[in-house]
């Protein structure tokens, strides 16, 4: 690199260089939203597809697996986040039937 084409990217740089970066954070964390989105789909419609469950119940089996002894809802909401778990059920029945 020559000095003329170093003094340039110094100066790109400090001029553009915060904003730059802001946008590629938010290209990055777009990006993985999209991936992350991508895979839930996939995962959802394997669910589905080769064990006939939903991603929702398999999320509440996978909970009272872990507690053999038995599990209060309240510890479940607080454990895996199961907010709503009757209505994710009921849900997951209503997919498994359409």
């Amino acid at each position: 690199m020559s000095r003329e084409e170093f003094a340039l990217a110094a100066t790109i740089r400090e001029k553009y260089d915060g904003q730059l970066a802001r946008r590629l954070d938010v290209r990055v964390l777009v990006r993985l939203l999209s991936c992350s989105t991508t895979i839930e789909k996939r995962l959802r419609r394997r669910f589905i597809e080769q064990f006939e469950t939903t991603l929702p119940r398999f999320d509440v089996l996978a909970t009272l697996e872990r507690f053999p002894e038995g599990i209060s809802m309240e510890l479940a909401e607080n454990t895996h986040g199961l907010a709503n778990t009757s209505r994710s059920m009921s849900d997951s029945n209503s997919a498994m039937s359409a």
